[in-house]
This record gives structure tokens, sequence and C-alpha cells, in this order.
């Protein structure tokens, strides 16, 4: 993907707005949370665009599974991250439950039918309209039947003119076209996956949870002043916050010791629960903070020692 405006101090930074503000060059970091506990799991910076923060998003859940064997049941995100091959990933190919909320611009507003009021089936591998009458992918027989998915994973389904001048709903319909054409992502599954659990109290519930670690956010942006990058490019940027997560971590962390102390708990009292998979002991994560900061102070004082 070509940038509209590349900085010519630092390339790797991309031309955003997302902050409701002035328009800069900036990064994202993305966080991956266990959200009963407020733990950072995993840490991937990107570049400020949708499809880095996709791929960050998949990088953070298979990492996360290697290394710690942790496999969440469900995430939980903003509809930055509803895009239709991110659930397509994650419903077939990881069985998590998605409760993203779908990112879908389908939605009419001038009155006429949208995408929504068009039944599909999938035996016949065609749309109904509100009117009966059958969105077909194709309405001549080819020599040579055409398979695959199409270049921009979208099938379009087409009603019959003759169909559509005799429909009695045409006004709201296709007021302005011959005929009435609706797409349908090959990713469609996936999508009403995510459409049926955002009905659900289970949805709602992860909703009310994500706000409650949002304060990681903002003591990181805050207090560990992440706000601003002080060095340039990529790599400097994931060594800044792979260092600072953890260091986010110590309030939490102190509150479970102080709980532990407290009612006398062994050291290896449980802080994930189920809903990331396999538990961690206390212990362990704490061990592995102190040997991950202690590799990413080393690899920083190795490049401030060669002047890079």
């Amino acid at each position: 993907m070509t940038p509209k405006y590349l900085s010519v101090s630092d390339p790797a930074s991309r031309w955003t707005a997302a902050q409701a503000g002035p328009a800069s060059f900036a990064y994202c970091t993305n966080y991956l949370i266990d959200l009963e506990h407020a733990v950072i799991v995993d840490v991937e910076p990107s570049t400020a665009v949708r499809q880095g923060e996709l791929a960050a998003c998949r990088t953070m859940i298979e990492r996360t599974d290697e290394r710690l064997g942790l496999h969440p049941q469900r995430l939980t995100a903003d509809t930055a991250y509803g895009s239709a091959e991110l659930l397509e990933w994650l419903v077939h190919d990881q069985e998590i439950a998605p409760h993203i909320r779908v990112f879908d611009k389908s939605k009419r507003e001038d009155g006429t039918f949208s995408r929504d009021d068009f039944a599909y089936d999938p035996t016949a591998d065609l749309c109904r309209c509100p009117g009966g009458h059958e969105l077909r992918r194709y309405r001549r027989a080819f020599s040579e039947p055409r398979t695959g998915p199409p270049a921009d994973d979208t099938h379009r389904y087409r009603a019959s003119k003759a169909d559509c001048d005799a429909c009695a709903l045409k006004s709201q319909c296709c007021p302005k076209t011959p005929a009435r054409k609706v797409t349908r992502s090959i990713h469609e599954t996936a999508r009403d996956v995510a459409r049926e659990i955002a009905k659900t109290d289970a949805y709602w519930t992860s909703m009310r949870q994500r706000k409650k670690v949002e304060m990681l956010f903002a003591h990181l942006k805050r207090i560990l002043k992440l706000d601003r990058l002080r060095l340039r490019g990529l790599l400097d940027l994931q060594l800044t916050g792979r260092v600072l997560a953890p260091k986010a971590q110590v309030p939490v962390l102190g509150e479970r010791l102080g709980a532990r102390e407290a009612i006398g708990l062994r050291r290896d009292t449980m802080i994930f629960s189920g809903e990331v998979g396999r538990a961690l002991p206390l212990a362990r994560i704490l061990a592995a903070v102190d040997v991950h900061l202690a590799a990413e102070n080393r690899v920083l004082e190795s490049r401030f020692a060669h002047g890079s």
C-alpha cells in the first residue's frame, strides 16, 4: 500500500489523524490483554494503518500461543479489527469467538433497501429480494464453469431487469438503476457469526470488561510518555513498547502480590482465567517479565553504544 504522504526523516511512520486532532506522522501500539485481570500478555507495534494493526493482531495471538501456550476463547476489540479477513481467520482458523463489531458500510441512508434486507440461500447460492425475486451470480451457462474466489474476495449477485421492471418495490430498491445488484464477501459466514455474537449478553459483558483495561493505555501514554516516540523507526518502537509494557503492569502485579500475602496463598497462584486458555503461575509470569526486561535493556544499551 503506497502512503499518501511520506516523512523524509522517518519513512516508516504514516500520516494519520486518528487522534481526532491535527494530522501527523505516527505509529500504533497494539496490546493483547487479559480482560478479567487487566494483564498485558503481549505487545506488537505497527504502522498507523489498519492493515498493520490487523497483522499485529495475528502476530500477537500466534506468538502468545507458541511461547506461553495461551489460546483465547474470545477476542474483544474495536470496529477497526472487524474486517472480513480477520474475522475469517479468527472463526475458522483459530476457533476464537470474535466479540467485535463488524466493519460494515452497506447500510443505505437514502431509504432504499440495504444488503441486510436480502436473504441469502447458501444451498442454491443466490439472494432473494424483499419482493421474492432471485439475484444470481451468473445468468448464463459457461462452457467452463467458473470456480475459485473472485479477485477482490467479493461475489456479486444481480437481479433480472425484467423482474425489477415489473416489481412494485422498485422505487424502494433500485429507483436509479435498471436492476439491483448485491455484493457478498467470501468471508460473510464469519461476519454472520460476529453479528450473532453481538446480539448476546456475553458480547456486552466483554464490552464492559474492555472499558476497564483502558486505563493501561492511559498509563502508557500519560505516565510512561509513550504518546511521543523519542527514537525513530519501527524497530526502536518495538523495543520501547516491549520495555514499557511490563512496567505498566507493576501496579496490577503489585495488587496481585499484595492480595497473595494478605490471604496467605502460595506463590504459584493462578492469575489467568479460562477465558485466555491455559492458566499460568504468577511466579512464571514475574520471572518472564524480569528476563524480558533484561534482554530488551541489553539490546537498547548495545544500540546506543554503537551510536545507532
